[in-house]
């Protein structure tokens, strides 16, 4: 800081002492995320906890610190700097009552779901600090004071004292990982079939490939975007979050905007030097180099990228197409079950129309309505309600009916949008392109 260095060696106790900053959590080592402690199975990947599974952390919620000048290191504190901190992230979705709503897709490659994409909006962030690389065991502070101990202060002081039991000065001590939250929007990517994944390289160099391919189709800067690989085995998944303050918008357009990957993937094929054909542009780079995958920020993982590993998936990628999972099942699925609740056959070809021009479909079909007491024939989360009229709505009893119960779904909150069978289908899809979406 202006030309000096400065090293943290105390942290500011806030009013009630240290432990009040005490956080205790479970993480998921299969998918990667973290829940409260009490709770016996992943609320992400429903897995039952157990020693192998789960891991049980305590925690210090990072409070304000106080620094002292500091001139001069020794080697061994030179060769810590050099390795960095062990450093995890973790995460855990909104609450489903909060209002926010994870969205999930599937990327198609040649019409078969080759990959699973999870976005999460205001997702929570857990950034975890182990320690040293090498010697990842935590922090030794001391909860009265907020002083902080050295591994080799504590081995000296436990030298000196030779009495048995714990020193008084001791006794206030504990070792505890580092950690600060944050809210941010998520996107988590999985192979369906992680066959091809059992490369290290692989993963690593995808995910860096990708990260760049984002940058690049949506004009980001390295900092605004944050990577992290998560989980392990089959529900191991490539973790983007918005590292920018308030969100971007940029991973939300991934999972509802069908071509947004494959621009995506062509992107990250011209960073990696190769062309459209796959054919290479720059054979002078062996496995990478500042130009494509490599950057200060992944110096760490530069001994595991490769850009040959990811040619093959990114030429398959830059096809693909997004299709959005609808309570869990695909959109074919999601399909069939509306069309079979459909009462009408005005009701089908509305879905079919939907379905053929690439529209959102329906969340849901004849939803009941207590009050005013109806049942719409379509509805889209969270309020929109549609109603597909034929024939027999024409009659003036019936309309006076309608006319009612759809001022009353107004004054409710709801929205409302009646289909006509005698108007042109895909004029009135168009009027409400917010709803329905653009075709594609």
């Amino acid at each position: 800081h202006e030309g000096a260095k400065w090293q943290v060696r105390q942290f500011s106790p806030p009013p009630g002492g240290l432990e009040q900053r005490i956080r205790e959590r479970k993480l998921c080592r299969e998918c990667g995320a973290f829940t409260d402690p009490d709770r016996e199975r992943c609320p992400v990947c429903d897995v039952l906890f157990d020693g192998l599974n789960s891991e049980y952390v305590s925690m210090l919620d990072m409070p304000n610190v106080r620094l002292f000048r500091h001139e001069r290191i020794t080697c061994n504190e030179e060769e810590r700097i050099r390795l960095g901190y062990d450093l995890q992230v973790s995460y855990q979705f909104a609450a489903a009552g909060s209002g926010h709503r994870r969205v999930e897709a599937d990327v198609l490659i040649k019409g078969r779901p080759a990959f699973r994409l999870t976005y999460g909006p205001a997702a929570t962030l857990l950034y975890i600090n182990r320690g040293w690389r090498g010697r990842p065991a935590g922090f030794v502070v001391d909860l009265a004071s907020g002083e902080l101990f050295t591994d080799g202060q504590v081995e000296n002081e436990g030298r000196q004292n030779r009495r048995p039991g714990p020193s008084q000065s001791a006794q206030k001590r504990a070792r505890l990982a580092l950690c600060v939250w944050e809210t941010q929007n998520i996107l988590l990517l999985r192979a369906i079939e992680p066959a091809g994944w059992e490369s290290d390289k692989t993963v690593v160099s995808l995910l860096y490939a990708l990260q760049r391919g984002i940058e690049q189709a949506f004009q980001l800067e390295e900092r605004e975007l944050g990577v992290q690989l998560v989980g392990r085995g089959e529900k191991a998944a490539l973790l983007f979050y918005e590292a920018a303050e308030g969100g971007l918008g940029v991973l939300r357009r991934l999972v509802e905007e069908p071509g947004a990957m494959a621009a995506v993937a062509r992107e990250a094929l011209r960073v990696c030097h190769y062309a459209e054909d796959g054919s290479d542009q720059k054979p002078e780079c062996v496995q990478a180099c500042y130009e494509c995958l490599l950057s200060y920020t992944n110096q760490p993982d530069a001994f595991r990228l490769d850009r040959r590993q990811v040619r093959d998936i990114l030429h398959e990628m830059r096809n693909s197409r997004v299709e959005p999972r609808i309570r869990g099942v695909s959109r074919e699925e999601h399909l069939e079950q509306l069309r079979a609740r459909a009462q009408s056959d005005f009701e089908r070809q509305f879905l079919d129309f939907l379905a053929t021009g690439g529209y959102r479909l329906p969340d849901e079909a004849q939803k009941s309505f207590p009050e005013p007491r109806c049942i719409a024939d379509f509805f889209y989360e969270p309020n929109v309600v549609v109603f597909c009229d034929g024939p027999p709505h024409d009659r003036p009893d019936q309309r006076r009916v309608d006319e009612a119960i759809r001022r009353e779904l107004l004054v409710r909150g709801c929205r409302v949008i009646v289909i006509r069978w005698d108007e042109d289908l895909a004029a009135q899809i168009r009027r409400h392109p917010e709803v329905f979406g653009q075709a594609r």
